[in-house]
């Protein structure tokens, strides 16, 4: 199995060598590090974290400006593109590090040329149980602060010369948001933008995150906005067929959910995001049963592994991915994607997304 070295920064509390469910009391408390996993580009079989690699930065006081550079440093110097991923709901602090090495191997194959990962791991209890979902929804509002943390460290550490990618999953999403109303009153401040390209794949946050601020009485509206300061450009990728986040949905009062609904008022998006519909790509590449398909694992429940979890297993999104992480361009430029053709049908495409050629 392959070596990959994973950077991370974790707002979990220590426990045993490693790091546990809990967040740090203050929940904005970074530590950092590096750590070896061994894990393959095929997404079925998991990865290893090896025994006695994880690395802890010592100095409380140095170790995320140092962190951050040497990651930096350590890309410019082999030539890698530098990316920042964020998880999931039900990933412990192991799987976490282990995906993020699978989803760079993923991508690499792809086609991307070399990726250096940095995970961002908040607690999430890696329990893939409603009471864990519940658990994971808290944590991830907790973590906005330390997630904005890490990205003002990276926008005021040297990147000339350097593409930053940003990935965010699912609930990564929802962390994503709460760290962009962290960050908001930092943007004056900070050299912009810090990423060349996010991607913010099947995420579950209400979908009212890009529209207009309200009046504040809503705490997702609006909240998302300020990745389109921080990021040149902006994909949100949808799979209208995501039957995990419909089941959220209803779980949630009927609140519909970013990466399966779409943004509730595409018209308000801010300059640099695009919306792209990957639906078909992810029916095509449905229960093994299709040319290039992708296996179920045994563990695995098809509506999660093919309905969300297609970021890091259909091949025909791989492609979409790797040409955008390539690319300095916005997202409706991007090689292989093409502007809505609706024709009037309910499942039909629809006007103002992108889809692949």
């Amino acid at each position: 199995m392959p070596q990959r070295q994973v950077f991370f920064a974790t707002n979990r509390k220590p426990v045993q060598g490693a790091f546990g469910i809990d967040c740090c009391d203050p929940p904005d408390t970074l530590a950092l590090g590096v750590a070896t996993c061994a894990a393959e580009a095929d997404p079925v079989p998991e990865g290893r974290l090896l025994a006695g690699s994880l690395q802890l930065a010592e100095d409380p006081d140095t170790a995320l400006a140092a962190t951050v550079d040497k990651w930096l440093a350590i890309a410019r110097r082999t030539g890698a593109m530098p990316l920042l991923f964020v998880h999931g709901f039900n990933h412990d602090f192991t799987e976490a590090l282990t995906r993020t090495a699978k989803l760079a191997l993923w991508l690499e194959e792809g086609g991307t040329g070399p990726l250096l990962p940095l995970a961002f791991t908040w607690p999430s209890h890696g329990a893939g149980s409603g009471d864990g979902y519940a658990a994971d929804r808290i944590a991830a509002g907790r973590s906005g602060h330390a997630l904005a943390k890490l990205v003002a460290t990276i926008a005021g550490a040297p990147r000339q010369g350097l593409r930053i990618g940003y990935v965010a999953h699912s609930m990564g999403v929802r962390v994503t948001r709460h760290g962009m109303q962290a960050i908001a009153p930092l943007l004056p401040s900070l050299p912009l933008p810090v990423f060349a390209q996010a991607l913010l794949l099947a995420g579950d946050d209400e979908c009212d995150v890009l529209d207009l601020p309200g009046d504040g009485s809503d705490d997702s509206q609006g909240g998302l906005r300020p990745i389109a300061d921080l990021a040149r450009h902006v994909t949100i990728g949808v799979n209208r067929d995501d039957g995990v986040l419909w089941a959220i949905s209803r779980l949630m009062n009927g609140v519909p959910r970013l990466g399966a609904s779409g943004p509730r008022r595409p018209a308000q998006l801010p300059p640099g995001i695009g919306i792209v519909d990957y639906s078909m790509q992810v029916l095509a590449s449905g229960g093994g049963t299709l040319p290039g398909s992708a296996p179920i694992p045994q563990t695995e429940a098809e509506v999660n592994w093919i309905g969300h979890q297609w970021y890091r297993n259909a091949p025909l999104v791989r492609r979409d991915l790797v040409a955008t992480l390539a690319a300095d361009l916005p997202p409706a430029a991007i090689p292989g994607r093409r502007a809505a053709v609706p024709d009037g049908t309910p499942t039909g495409e629809i006007a103002g997304r992108l889809y692949l050629a």
